[in-house]
């Protein structure tokens, strides 16, 4: 749109990152997007003892944005090189200003993905680590990071769950896990012995009970690959099957844990609802049956927690470990 008056002002209207205006003729734009949700959150990240400062990834390239005052204000970060399509952020539960951004990597630096490191609160991010795909992956299309979970009881400990992609006639499609020790400098692919490949990971969860103890949700529906969920007892190092005999949990979207008593683990599975284990994910029962498409579970601090499932009929949540839900409040019900 240009301008009527003012013949050097224009705008410009984006598919998935807003509006641009140009007060040059056009050539250099600035955002303006303040005020409009023409950007939606892919990923957040809250900061420990911060309650008003969250992160979030968008489908805009080349950076991440930081909500302050619990999410009135945005400023967009800038981390060069960054895929918006395909990042994650995290925040080191330790040094809260330390903030980590991963993506695809370009393809000139080889096959595989990096994690930007912000040690100022994403203002600046001085370091980044470039992580190989495997010699098995190397010629795939895409490889990309759709996790990235700090450890909450062992400083600069991480895990990673990755997607790798061979585009073809069926597409392929497998997944990893990775582990680095050093706050995100280095990282080392787990050889993981369930079988030839597993599924892409798309979520990891550190059990807040016994902190050596992580659960990962793999098997996206039509995937070439599959192996259900995953358990590991030495923080990552090893993994071992979980939940097998169940088919929903071959396919899982989310995983859960209650950060105090009774401890209970939730499985947000693709087709059939969500399961649930008291004993640290060494048996599951299903606690709601099939419902509307569903993304997303997550515990509140109370004991016991609160549930809350974002799905394709609203925001739910449940006081009784899944067993009923009520909409939200608000719009979000």
């Amino acid at each position: 749109a240009l301008h009527p008056t003012i013949s050097e002002t224009l705008y410009g209207g984006t598919k998935t990152e807003g509006v641009l205006k140009s007060e040059d003729g056009g050539q250099t734009y600035r955002w303006i997007n303040e005020g409009i949700t023409a950007l939606y959150p892919l990923q957040m990240a809250a900061v420990p003892g911060q309650p008003g400062v969250v992160y979030a990834t968008t489908l805009r390239d080349d950076g991440i944005y930081k909500g302050t005052r619990g999410g009135a204000d945005w400023q967009f970060l800038d981390v060069e090189g960054l895929y918006g399509r395909g990042s994650v952020v995290a925040v080191d539960p330790f040094t809260p200003t330390r903030v980590y951004a991963a993506s695809s990597a370009p393809s000139h630096l080889g096959t595989g993905w990096w994690v930007h490191i912000s040690e100022d609160g994403g203002q600046t991010w001085p370091t980044y680590t470039f992580v190989s795909a495997p010699e098995v992956y190397s010629d795939c299309n895409n490889v990309g990071p759709l996790v990235v979970q700090p450890d909450r009881s062992h400083p600069g400990h991480m895990l990673a769950g990755v997607g790798y992609t061979r585009f073809g006639d069926p597409i392929f499609n497998a997944g990893g896990i990775y582990r680095s020790t050093d706050h995100g400098r280095s990282w080392t692919c787990i050889d993981i012995d369930v079988g030839e490949h597993i599924s892409e990971v798309l979520d990891i969860a550190y059990d807040r009970e016994i902190t050596t103890v992580v659960y990962a949700a793999t098997g996206r529906p039509g995937t070439v690959t599959g192996s259900g969920m995953l358990r590991s007892t030495d923080g990552g190092q090893s993994w071992q099957p979980m939940g097998e005999g169940i088919a929903a949990l071959d396919a899982v979207w989310s995983i859960a844990v209650e950060p105090r008593a009774p401890h209970r683990v939730f499985a947000m599975t693709f087709d059939d609802g969500v399961y649930v284990s008291a004993d640290h994910g060494l048996t599951w029962t299903q606690a709601t049956s099939k419902w509307f498409s569903s993304e997303e579970i997550l515990c509140t601090d109370e004991a016991p927690s609160w549930l809350y499932a974002a799905t394709g009929g609203g925001l739910l949540r449940s006081d009784n470990g899944g067993q009923s839900w009520s909409a939200a409040a608000g719009v979000l019900g």
